[in-house]
Formats: C-alpha cells, sequence, structure tokens
C-alpha cells in the first residue's frame, strides 16, 4: 500500500473508526463515549488487497481508556 504513513492513516482511517468500533461485538467499549483515538504503532501485510494492522488507544470521555 503505497503512501500509507501515519499521518495518512491519522487523517483517512482514525475518524472513521469510532462508529465501525461502536458496532463491533468484539468491541468491550460499546456504550461508552469515545473521547480520542490515539493510532501508537501500524504495520502494513504484503498481501493482493493490502491489510493494515494497528494498535489504536481509545480514550473515553469518562473512565479509563483502552
Amino acid at each position: 500500500m503505497q503512501g500509507l504513513d501515519s499521518a495518512w492513516y491519522t487523517k483517512n482511517i482514525l475518524p472513521a473508526l469510532p462508529g465501525v468500533l461502536e458496532k463491533s461485538r468484539w468491541f468491550s467499549g460499546k456504550g461508552r463515549s469515545i473521547d480520542h483515538l490515539r493510532l501508537l504503532d501500524f504495520g502494513v501485510i504484503d498481501s493482493p488487497g493490502g491489510l493494515v494492522v494497528a494498535v489504536i488507544q481509545v480514550s473515553y470521555r469518562e473512565g479509563e481508556g483502552e
């Protein structure tokens, strides 16, 4: 995935994540208000469609983050 860097990821992917996370069965923070997401690390796996694996820190409006 040519041109992928942390600035691109932060600008283009992070804004969409709250909606995705809140609908994901595996996300333990459903029902909590997400305040901020932060990209901690990511890597690109060479595959035909391109795959990005990312570690995201979730901060909530109240309580501890994850």
